[in-house]
């Protein structure tokens, strides 16, 4: 172990897969474990290790992109534009926003 100012410097070797081990000690200093991301960014004295910040995505955010493309399965198979999609979307928006309004203000 060599030692570069205060700090320990460990050393780990490559595989012909070019992967390393991160140290154990270091693992416990980023919080990583098995699974998770590690960002690799380039600095004036070398490559700075730091834990990512890797957003899953959630249940809404898929049940938002499901929908999304099963609109746009359906538009096709209507053989609707985007543009023509766009302005059904917005039409039915509109529709809606106007029922809403109606039970809260008018009475139903």
């Amino acid at each position: 172990m060599e030692r570069a100012g205060t700090s320990q410097v460990k050393i780990s070797r490559l595989t012909a897969k070019g992967q390393m081990t991160l140290p154990k000690e270091y693992q416990e200093k980023l919080s990583v474990g098995p699974g998770d991301y590690i960002a690799l960014l380039e600095v004036d004295e070398g490559i700075l290790i730091k834990k990512a910040n890797i957003l899953t995505e959630t249940h809404a955010e898929k049940t938002l992109r499901e929908t999304v493309l099963a609109f746009g399965k359906a538009a096709q198979k209507r053989g609707l534009t985007e543009e023509q999609l766009e302005q059904e979307i917005k039409d039915d928006l509109e529709e809606i926003r106007s029922e809403i309004y109606k039970e809260q203000y008018c009475g139903g």
